[in-house]
């Protein structure tokens, strides 16, 4: 990007990431029965977590089974980790080193 690292590493406080994801119609989504916890518990649900799990039909009101969206988000808080690592990189940062301390001080990834 042709900025100095220190002003990278010194300015920035955390970064956010941001995806919008499609919710299940209201009016149509179905209760899944026969739910395959291990395919939750993969993706970081814990049993308290996982009450019910819900699949989409389609109706009049919404055409194939989702209406409206909703962001979910990823937040990396600039920690004196991450702010040696933006320092000693200088012109190329490894991505997945900064992901990992990223993940190492409590973030969740999308």
């Amino acid at each position: 990007m042709g900025v100095e690292p220190f002003l990278i590493a010194y300015s920035v406080n955390i970064v956010v990431a941001q995806r919008l994801i499609r919710k299940l119609c209201p009016r149509c989504k179905i209760k899944v029965k026969e739910i395959d916890f291990p395919v939750l518990k993969k993706f970081g649900l814990t049993d308290g977590e996982m009450h019910e799990v819900y699949r989409p039909v389609g109706c009049i009101d919404c055409l194939k089974g989702y209406k409206g969206r909703v962001a979910i988000h990823e937040a990396l808080y600039f920690t004196k980790e991450i702010r040696q690592l933006v320092l000693d990189a200088g012109d190329s940062i490894n991505e997945e080193e900064l992901r990992q301390a990223g993940i190492r001080n409590g973030m969740i990834t999308l």
